[in-house]
């Protein structure tokens, strides 16, 4: 790249713990891997992660006279991929039962391996779910969620080139309105398909190519499927065990485009 950008590898924090976030919410994740713009994170769904992401970018310099407006050069802007994935194993969490419930519920591969214990669990109050280690699970996730870093990478490399050269190329020629210059400047950096702002559509640049309005930047064709295996309900002890094992074959869901075991990695 050049002086007016920069990518910066950072190591991944391990802090998700599977047994609490397998059955937490409606997105079950294991792993998350979120863009970081000028040391600011942005969330990675839907219209707020586009406005959080073009907030966070520094445009360029303009300079205006007698009405006119001519680019000077690019704002210096910083991008990196903040990974997080799971500790280190085993993984033990107390969960509300209803929410075990609800997962037992729904049409997942992990679902229904719970399913035939739901009858056994308490009517109410909090469970203790156990998950012993396992090392090709926490390798997989943590290699999935280096492939969207590599991704976001990608990404923001590719249109912070084509900004900042036609930003560099536009650069001292003055226009008569600044709506003049925008244009010139959609053109230049081929960002006439997007609409917004210029720095709004900067950030559909790097945010629409790599998927990042899928769920915390997960791509149902290439991550490792693991489900819940082996369950087992201690009423005595209200503990919940199961395995994460790798599946061989596609989740029954797979078609629906949802990233599906037991927790989403």
């Amino acid at each position: 790249m050049d002086r007016w950008f920069s990518w910066y590898d950072t190591p991944a924090q391990r802090i998700v713990n599977p047994a609490a976030t397998i059955f937490a919410g409606t997105l079950n994740q294991v792993g998350q891997t979120f863009p970081m713009l000028n040391g600011r994170r942005t969330w990675s769904d839907g219209n707020a992660a586009l406005a959080q992401m073009a907030a966070a970018i520094i445009g360029p310099s303009l300079e205006r006279s007698n009405g006119r407006t001519r680019l000077i050069e690019p704002g210096c802007n910083t991008a990196s991929a903040l990974i997080q994935a799971p500790s280190p194993g085993p993984w033990n969490a107390a969960v509300d039962v209803s929410v075990v419930r609800r997962f037992g519920a729904l049409q997942f591969e992990s679902s229904l391996a719970i399913r035939p214990l739901v009858s056994s669990l308490p009517a109410n109050g909090a469970i203790t779910i156990h998950i012993p280690a396992n090392s090709l699970f926490t390798a997989n996730t943590l290699a999935h969620e280096q492939r969207h870093a590599a991704d976001i990478r990608q990404a923001c490399e590719s249109a912070f080139a084509s900004w900042n050269a036609a930003i560099n190329t536009l650069a001292g020629q003055w226009f008569a309105t600044e709506a003049e210059m925008d244009v010139a400047l959609f053109q230049a950096a081929s960002l006439t398909s997007y609409t917004g702002t210029r720095l709004q559509r900067l950030a559909a640049s790097i945010y629409l190519p790599v998927g990042l309005a899928a769920n915390v930047l997960h791509l149902v064709d290439e991550h490792h499927q693991m489900m819940i295996d082996r369950p087992q309900w201690s009423s005595s002890a209200r503990v919940l065990s199961f395995s994460l094992v790798e599946l061989t074959r596609p989740p029954a869901t797979a078609a629906r485009r949802v990233e599906n075991y037991a927790a989403r990695v």
